[in-house]
């Protein structure tokens, strides 16, 4: 190419102020996610053929160039270069867009960035991409051709650069007549970025979905045939060529009917890096005053790690602006009980890079928050029955965490809710429940404990058994949460009070009321005294001769022993008061309060009688033993008051006589015998 000497020569240039200050902050350290630099240059050569297209329909209709950019690493040199054939730049323009800045914009990002606690999210939101090249290298070239004419654009960001044209040859990455070549000159320190695993995970990250292929120059060694000196080793050569690296296509950005069942799992497992298939996908667009595209994921398996730390930052749903990564931080895009949600969202209608700051508070965000929350829900709402099943094996807690923080979402979400019963084997919802309740019930009937086994066996049950009403089992740490939030339960314009079972003052419709014998207050007094018991109650409705209740406002036994574990505290400080409810007609209680009527107290043995009945009615009902080691004695003592009548030969194989074995019962040992 023939130029004249002039436009040939070196034109140095002086930064605009503003250019200076930004890159002085820039080259001292504010950033510590240096990686961005290829996601911005990625972006400028996607824009600068963007660009280039639409001129080219403008003008004539017919575009003949196959766009591309591509990725040249040089270990030898120290280089990294990014090539597009885009609309390419003048000397002007060179001047213009890479040396100065609209002031508004330079001042807004200025004060921003000195703000900002998270610094490396700003490059870019007020055009100045460009420089996060000097994050990772020390001089920055850019060829740039445009109608048939090259110019080089230089600069060490030590406050100035230089431009000049070149011949075409010069430039020998871009034989293009349009478009963009930079060479970064990697600092000492940057040159992981020259290696080809780390340049695919970051282009796979950042700019894995814009329009165009991205060819990364990757180099092979292959074996030419020939012998070397060594007869067992054959000549070896080392070639380069071009890989695309960005194969995955963005098909969220398709309508839902040209995308296959095989596409939806291919894409799941690309961007995930789960071996399974999906268990559910939702596709979608929204359009209107905001527009933008979503492909949401439901996954088989609960991730391993999704309770295990309440402060651990969910990063699977994925914000692109433009098919451009912008952010993983899903608290941006859901409530965190969504944190096993997996996808992308694409919105135009946002800034590449916007800061945080601005994400926190940009209405957009929350408007399409509020659509992912509703897509998300719908989503489960519309799992078949085997789907619905899995699901809630692998995620019921994440429902039951939203019902306790998701306030917005709260009435659609306990609808979601399943839980084991005690008229069959079945997990049923809330809503089938009131369904199925009798017609005088008002409330719904739960109790909360660790085994459902062991809550099965419970004959707390057999008084709502005999009114035919169902109660609900709730075996898991977080449903003591739950309930405190859900005190209500709404369905077909009727409010259901949630009931404890295993609480003083709940009134069972249809059962008799009870009225308490005049006769045994001294007695309850008495028992009350010695127990430590907040209550007596009087009762004939259950079996046993002591039931525990928790007070009304009180902790329930599993809640006491939830906040033990948890917060590791005395039981003295963690204990809470208890409801004696004692079975006036179950024959020990009327041998006990019998003697007690003659004396006015008990004596020792009866002491650890009642000691013992009390301990064993407070471990029916799910408190922990505080005193094994005294429980144990109490029983001892007990068992050493009793008249032990030597066995029958014929069971036990030891010698007897007839006079010395009597079965009739009135020998058997009772209380007074105790006594």
């Amino acid at each position: 190419m023939t130029v004249d000497s002039e436009s040939s020569q070196n034109v140095e240039y002086v930064f605009q102020a503003e250019i200076n200050e930004l890159m002085g902050l820039i080259i001292n350290s504010f950033y510590s996610n240096r990686e961005i630099f290829i996601r911005e240059l990625i972006s400028n050569s996607s824009d600068a053929i963007d660009k280039h297209r639409f001129e080219t329909l403008s003008s004539d209709g017919v575009i003949t160039d196959n766009y591309k950019i591509q990725i040249v690493p040089d270990k030898q040199a120290k280089t990294l270069s990014i090539i597009d054939n885009g609309v390419g730049m003048t000397r002007e323009e060179l001047v213009s867009n890479l040396g100065t800045i609209a002031k508004s914009g330079t001042k807004a990002f200025m004060e921003t960035m000195q703000k900002s606690e998270n610094k490396e999210s700003l490059i870019g939101q007020f055009g100045v991409g460009f420089y996060s090249a000097f994050l990772v290298s020390d001089t920055v070239d850019v060829y740039s051709t445009k109608n048939n004419i090259t110019h080089l654009w230089s600069s060490n960001a030590g406050g100035k650069f230089v431009v000049r044209r070149c011949d075409t040859e010069d430039n020998n990455d871009n034989n293009d007549k349009h478009g963009t070549t930079i060479v970064l000159h990697m600092k000492e320190d940057q040159c992981e970025f020259i290696e080809e695993t780390r340049i695919k995970e970051l282009v796979q990250k950042h700019n894995g979905f814009i329009n165009f292929p991205i060819e990364l120059q990757v180099t092979k060694t292959l074996d030419t045939g020939e012998e070397t000196d060594n007869k067992d080793e054959e000549k070896q050569e080392s070639v380069s060529e071009f890989v695309v690296i960005n194969t995955e296509k963005p098909i969220w950005t398709k309508k839902t009917e040209d995308v296959t069942p095989e596409e939806y799992s291919n894409f799941y497992k690309a961007i995930t890096n789960d071996w399974d298939e999906p268990l559910s996908h939702k596709h979608f667009s929204v359009e209107g005053q905001l527009e933008f595209k979503g492909l949401l994921y439901i996954p088989k398996k609960a991730p391993f790690d999704l309770f295990t730390d309440a402060t651990t930052k969910h990063n699977n749903i994925k914000l692109y602006v433009k098919k451009v990564f912008v952010t993983d931080d899903s608290q941006f895009l859901c409530p965190d009980w969504m944190g096993f949600v997996k996808g992308i969202i694409d919105c135009d209608d946002l800034p590449l890079n916007i800061s945080r700051e601005n994400l926190q508070n940009s209405k957009v965000l929350k408007v399409i928050k509020k659509n992912v929350e509703k897509k998300v829900i719908e989503m489960i709402q519309n799992l078949e029955d085997d789907e619905g099943k899995t699901f809630y094996n692998e995620f019921s807690k994440s429902l039951k965490i939203a019902v306790c923080n998701d306030t917005s979402n709260k009435t659609k979400i306990c609808k979601l809710l399943k839980y084991h019963n005690i008229q069959n084997d079945e997990l049923i919802t809330l809503s089938q429940y009131v369904t199925n309740m009798k017609e005088h019930q008002q409330s719904i009937y739960y109790l909360c404990g660790d085994d459902i086994n062991v809550m099965k066996k419970s004959k707390t049950f057999e008084r709502f058994k005999k009114q035919g009403f169902n109660v609900l089992l709730m075996d898991e740490t977080i449903d003591e949460y739950l309930v405190q939030q859900l005190r209500e339960f709404h369905h077909d314009d009727k409010t259901f009070e949630m009931q404890p079972i295993n609480r003083d003052g709940l009134d069972i419709p249809g059962e008799d009321k009870f009225e308490d014998d005049s006769e045994l207050i001294d007695f309850c007094n008495a028992v009350k005294s010695h127990c430590g018991v907040e209550k007596i109650i009087q009762t004939d409705k259950i079996e046993d001769p002591f039931s525990i209740l928790s007070t009304a406002y009180g902790w329930s036994s599993n809640m006491q022993r939830i906040m033990k574990a948890q917060a590791l505290a005395s039981n003295d400080v963690m204990a809470s008061k208890k409801i004696l409810e004692i079975n006036v007609y179950h024959p020990l209680i009327i041998r006990l309060s019998t003697q007690f009527k003659l004396t006015k107290s008990f004596n020792p043995i009866n002491k650890h009688i009642l000691s013992m009945l009390f301990e064993t009615a407070s471990i029916a009902a799910g408190y922990d033993l505080l005193d094994p080691a005294s429980y144990c004695s109490k029983i001892y003592k007990v068992f050493e008051s009793f008249e032990i009548e030597e066995a029958d030969e014929t069971e036990t194989g030891y010698p007897h006589t007839p006079d010395e074995h009597n079965t009739d019962s009135e020998h058997t040992p009772d209380m007074e015998q105790v006594d």
